[in-house]
């Protein structure tokens, strides 16, 4: 029986910036879905002295299908995951109470 072809992990891909795109920084983020899609929208919020409601700049949007948003959703719980695992380990070692939610 001949091996099955294995299939590439996205993380065994090198990436490239042909576009020379740029990191941003981004404390807001929103996001609206259509039926096969999700629009990310990533902005900055801050304080506006000629403003009392503030200003809100957008930083960059994205849109992806519905099984990356999925495949985003499971990678961002695995890191809050690890985390609180590391915060409450540097609580311990550090004799400060970690307080269960």
């Amino acid at each position: 029986m001949k091996n099955a072809p294995q299939m590439m992990k996205s993380q065994d891909i090198p990436i490239t910036n042909p576009d020379e795109l740029r990191s941003v920084y981004a404390n807001s983020v929103g996001a609206s879905a259509s039926l096969t899609d999700v629009r990310l929208f990533f902005t900055e919020v801050g304080a506006d002295p000629t403003n009392a409601k503030g200003v809100q700049e957008l930083k960059a949007f994205v849109t992806i299908p519905l099984t990356t948003a999925q495949a985003l959703h499971n990678t961002l719980q695995q890191v809050l995951d690890g985390q609180k695992q590391l915060v409450e380990a540097l609580k311990a070692a550090n004799g400060t109470p970690v307080v269960k939610q």
